[in-house]
């Protein structure tokens, strides 16, 4: 899950025209935490996915919605390896 966040985060600043660089300037995440998040190394918290939003002009609606779409071109296959960075207590 945390790749989807990833690739939605990394088309949302591609489609605004943003480096990285720039990306961090005008959202206040910093550059290597975007890096982090676009790579599916590190899951996004609530507070920096609105600062994304925000920063790159996206209501958080469109956010969640690009992520449902690459949930749905996600094989199953990929769900059953997938690595979830919380496991549930039992």
């Amino acid at each position: 899950m945390d790749r989807i966040f990833g690739t939605v985060i990394r088309e949302l600043r591609e489609d605004a025209g943003l480096s990285q660089e720039l990306a961090a300037a005008t959202t206040g995440v910093a550059q290597s935490s975007l890096s982090q998040l676009e790579d599916g190394k590190s899951w996004p918290r609530r507070k920096t996915v609105l600062r994304i939003c925000d920063g790159l002009g996206v209501p958080i609606e469109d956010f969640f919605l690009r992520v449902a779409d690459q949930i749905q071109k996600t094989p199953s296959s990929a769900w059953e390896m997938a690595d979830w960075p919380y496991e549930r207590e039992r």
